[in-house]
């Protein structure tokens, strides 16, 4: 048996386990809530394991590409990434599971008090995990035809009915039993990867390479770095997938334990991930960095170590796109469907899950054959519809008695809609070098503020807040600076990085300044109707 041979084996074997499993997961699916956060049960393991497989394989192959291109640099992508984990744990995880939340699009709802933002941002999150799928699908697309040399549709279908199976039947139950399988194949992929590339390119052949690839934040990447950081501290308010998983603890206790296991695990994940891009780029310098791992597993002196990283490669799409896609299933069915149909039973909803799955991945499948090439620009969409949209009214929610629905919805809209011209005037480079993302950020920042602070004229107070004048402080400075050092921003291009970075720490300041009176003086005590 040849190594291609092997590997085919091996991946239905893997969908035969996967699928018997999301048959078992199934069994535990008696209510809505068992299929969208796993009936609150899960244990410090099942988040690690669930959380792992959606996070881990995900960063390593990012790691990977970024460091056979850029060197160690590419580290700062996971500490991103840790970044927006340490926020979870800290803030919003423990935030979110007291309130017994589900969906974001829920929490935006309930705390606006508008049926209409359930909607609206119903769809924004649907649509983006189904754009996050299909770019997942579309990358391991060209690495089955890379490797197994099979066409687009049959590497499609292969991948999109792999993760259909178990996520259909079992919900969050499937992604728990099955995380487990995922991460450790994750993981033995890396150590074959680091381990067997390092000893295949020699680490003195490593250490040789370019100066540039041992530059930990060169000026040129700076820009670059702003926006994984920028990206992935707002993902730790808006990311339903991540949430959705750490949504699912028994307890909050369970919760912050999982957390912070996948946090440790996260260490040695991206010291190993650069090195594995580092021997990629020793030991085949001409090819680009999306084929630096399928290059790796191609070359490796076993057929069974080679196996194993394929299987590993195989794993990381699987454990991405089975979260993604649960989540888009999971707010069509609890925010969509239920507004036209607010009755709807348990039983309606578990169907309504399970049919918007199978929906939104005959949508992947569609997009990822007729489209493939679109996949970043849709990306950049899904992230400025999401973040702009939603990402200042979670904020509100978490930390203001000041709710404005009228002020919501204007700045969803106006925020997404501007940063969506932004990236149409002048596609595919940014007006002015400034990422949409960032432009419709400042727009539902600003929109949403001032629509309040109008709202409420004549019935605001100012509250001696350390955090807040921290926050407050600390935006203002940065704005200054932002004018000190105007010329030497723009030439950066990071002008707009750092005015949205000032903007958001005023933003949070007036958050927790700005409060809401009574008519005696008191102040307003907000309580959202979360039942």
């Amino acid at each position: 048996m040849n190594a291609q041979s092997l590997q085919i084996l091996l991946l239905f074997c893997s969908i035969v386990v996967l699928a018997y499993m999301g048959l078992m997961s199934q069994k535990r699916v008696k209510k809505a809530e068992d299929m969208s956060v796993g009936g609150r049960s899960f244990t410090r393991w099942d988040i690690f394991f669930s959380l792992f497989a959606f996070w881990g394989g995900n960063t390593i192959s990012s790691i990977v590409e970024l460091s056979f291109k850029d060197g160690v640099m590419a580290a700062w992508f996971g500490l991103a990434r840790i970044t927006m984990l340490v926020l979870i744990l800290l803030i919003t995880g423990g935030a979110f599971r007291k309130l017994a939340m589900i969906t974001l699009s829920s929490f935006v709802s309930r705390c606006f008090g508008s049926p209409f933002l359930r909607l609206v941002s119903g769809v924004m999150i649907a649509l983006n995990f189904t754009i996050f799928t299909v770019s997942s699908v579309v990358g391991a697309a060209a690495f089955f035809t890379t490797i197994l040399g099979w066409s687009v549709w049959l590497s499609v279908l292969f991948t999109v009915f792999s993760f259909l199976t178990y996520t259909t039947l079992g919900g969050m139950h499937a992604l728990a039993y099955n995380g487990k399988i995922l991460t450790v194949g994750q993981i033995l992929s890396l150590l074959v990867l680091a381990g067997l590339g390092i000893w295949q390119a020699g680490w003195g052949n490593v250490t040789a390479l370019e100066p540039r690839f041992f530059d930990f934040l060169p000026a040129g990447r700076l820009g670059t770095v702003m926006m994984w950081m920028f990206t992935f501290v707002i993902n730790a308010f808006v990311a339903q997938a991540a949430l959705q998983i750490v949504m699912s603890c028994k307890d909050i206790k369970e919760g912050k334990k999982g957390l912070s296991y996948v946090l440790s695990g996260f260490v040695p994940v991206i010291i190993l991930s650069v090195l594995a891009g580092l021997a990629a780029r020793v030991l085949y310098p001409g090819i680009s960095a999306v084929a630096a791992m399928p290059t790796l597993a191609t070359n490796m002196p076993s057929m069974v170590l080679s196996s194993i990283v394929v299987i590993g490669m195989y794993f990381t799409t699987l454990g991405w796109a089975s979260s993604c896609i649960l989540s888009g299933g999971t707010v069509a069915a609890n925010d969509i469907y239920r507004y036209f149909v607010p009755d709807a039973t348990s039983a309606q909803l578990i169907r309504a899950s399970r049919v918007a799955i199978v929906l939104l991945s005959l949508f992947t499948v569609g997009f990822a054959v007729l489209l493939p090439s679109g996949i970043e620009f849709w990306t950049i969409v899904g992230f400025v519809v999401r973040n702009a949209g939603l990402f200042p009214l979670i904020l509100i929610g978490l930390f203001w008695n000041a709710i404005s629905r009228r002020a919501a919805i204007a700045a969803a809209l106006s925020g997404s809609g501007v940063g969506m011209a932004w990236y149409f005037i002048k596609f595919p480079a940014f007006l002015f070098d400034a990422h949409p993302m960032f432009v419709g950020m400042l727009v539902s920042i600003a929109v949403v503020t001032l629509g309040t602070l109008w709202e409420y004229r004549g019935r605001l107070t100012v509250s001696a807040s350390g955090p807040g004048l921290l926050f407050a402080a600390v935006g203002m400075a940065g704005l200054a600076l932002c004018v000190v050092f105007a010329p030497h921003l723009a030439a950066m291009k990071i002008t707009f990085a750092c005015v949205s970075y000032a903007v958001c720490f005023l933003f949070v300041g007036v958050l927790f300044l700005i409060r809401r009176r009574n008519a005696d003086g008191s102040l307003y005590v907000f309580e959202p109707d979360f039942s």
